[in-house]
Parts: C-alpha cells; structure tokens; sequence
C-alpha cells in the first residue's frame, strides 16, 4: 500500500511540479531527518526499494521503507541531517530542548517539522524526551 501512495505522489510531482511554482521538494524520513531538493532539473524514478532522485545540484537515493513523506515548499530547508537538532545549528544540545518547549507552548512548530523528533506527528513532550535520549545517547 505504501509503495502505491508513492507511486502516486511521485507521479503527481512530476506532471504538477513547476520551478515556477515551488522551488524545491521535501522528503522527510521516519527517522526524522529531511532532504530538500531543487525542483529545477528534477527527475524522480524508483524501483521495487528505492526512489532515485536526480537534480540540478546532484543525485540523490532514499529507501522506500524509509520515506515518511513528500511535500513542495519555497524555502530551502535549514535541516543539519541531525535527529533531534531542531534549530540546525549542526549540535543536538540544551537548546534543541528550548526550540521544542518553545514550540509546544507556543502552539506553532517554526522548524520545518524538526521539532517532531519522534516522527509521530506531533510537537508535545515526547519530543522533548527523544531530545534528552539523544543527548544521554540512548
């Protein structure tokens, strides 16, 4: 089932996507970490495991299994690549905790969904928990 949602997602990217329109396309992993891609100069194949992904500025290859979801933007993405670094400032630390406390009470995630560190949908204390994990290293 998965594999025809993303099917049908990439299919959709590729006769809808425009540079005119979005400037780049996101694809965010269940592990949290994110990959933006220009749009110009995109080309998206897959086979039975993968999506292939070729742009402008390289190539790229994401796992099936691994991809949470694709969505079209016109910023780049500030992601570091780290779990748990949600203000990308290359460190998971003290104040990644802060950037996730700041969000749940403010109501707003202004991270790009990094502050959804446990990849459950949702910014609340859990994530704050998966934060401290990673620090602790467990």
């Amino acid at each position: 089932m998965k594999k025809a949602i993303i099917i049908l997602l990439i299919a959709v990217a590729s006769f809808n996507a425009s540079a005119e329109i979005y400037s780049y396309l996101k694809f965010t992993k269940t592990d949290g970490t994110t990959l933006t891609c220009p749009v110009e100069g995109l080309k998206l194949t897959y086979d039975s495991n993968n999506v292939y992904i070729s742009h402008s500025e390289g190539e790229e290859e994401i796992l099936l299994s691994s991809l949470l979801s694709m969505s079209f933007s016109n910023e780049k993405s500030q992601d570091t690549g780290l779990r748990g670094d949600v203000n990308s400032d290359g460190e998971v630390n003290i104040a990644d905790v802060n950037a996730v406390i700041a969000a749940i009470l403010s109501g707003q995630d202004s991270s790009e969904g990094r502050a959804d560190v446990n990849c459950d949908r949702e910014v609340n204390i859990a994530d704050v928990n998966a934060i401290i994990d990673i620090i602790l290293g467990n």
